[in-house]
C-alpha cells in the first residue's frame, strides 16, 4: 500500500524536475554567445545579454555585444572593432512547449566604431537589430542557444548592414 502511494509521489516530484519552468513572467536569464559575420569573412562576434521574461510567450534582452568589422582601404585589409550595447523585444512564435522555442525579436543598438589605424578613430553608432533565435533546453535552467541577426548601423562608415551567426548558452535564473 505504502508503495502505490509513495511511487506516484515521486514520480510526479522528478517530473516536476524535467519540466522546469522556462518561459514564465519574471524569470531572468543570462546567455553568453560567440559566432561570426556570414558574409564579410570571418569576422568574430561575442555578447553577454541578460532577459526578463514578461510571459510565456515574450522577453525583453540587453546586452554588450562585440563585433569585428573587416573593410578593404587603399587595397589593404583592414579591421575595426564595434562595441555596443543593445536591448530588443522578443517573441515566441513556435514552440512544443517544454524545451524548444523560436524566438524572433526587434530592438535597437548604440555604440561605438574604433578603427585600427596609426590613430586610432572612434565614431558613434546606432540602428537596429532583426533577430531569429532558437533556444534548446539540455537541462532545466540551461539551453543551448542559436541566432541570426541583421544588424543596421546607418551611421557606421565601413558598411551599414551586418548579418551574424551567434550559438551560445543560456542559463535560468530563478
Amino acid at each position: 500500500m505504502k508503495t502505490r502511494v509513495i511511487l506516484p509521489i515521486l514520480i510526479l516530484a522528478a517530473a516536476g524536475q524535467a519540466h522546469a519552468q522556462r518561459h514564465y513572467t519574471g524569470i531572468e536569464g543570462i546567455e553568453v554567445n560567440g559566432g561570426s559575420s556570414i558574409f564579410h569573412g570571418t569576422a568574430p562576434c561575442f555578447s553577454v545579454e541578460y532577459s526578463k521574461y514578461r510571459s510565456r510567450r515574450s522577453f525583453w534582452k540587453v546586452g554588450m555585444n562585440y563585433l569585428e568589422k573587416k573593410y578593404d582601404r587603399e587595397e589593404e585589409s583592414q579591421n575595426a572593432d564595434n562595441i555596443y550595447l543593445d536591448a530588443s523585444y522578443n517573441r515566441t512564435v513556435a514552440t512544443n512547449r517544454t524545451s524548444l522555442f523560436l524566438n524572433l525579436g526587434l530592438g535597437a543598438l548604440a555604440g561605438t566604431e574604433i578603427y585600427k589605424q596609426e590613430k586610432k578613430q572612434y565614431d558613434f553608432i546606432a540602428g537596429g537589430k532583426l533577430e531569429a533565435e532558437v533556444e534548446l533546453f539540455v537541462a532545466s535552467r540551461t539551453a543551448v542557444v542559436g541566432h541570426i541577426s541583421q544588424l543596421w548601423s546607418p551611421l557606421s562608415d565601413i558598411r551599414k548592414w551586418d548579418t551574424t551567426w551567434q550559438i551560445g548558452i543560456k542559463y535560468l535564473i530563478y
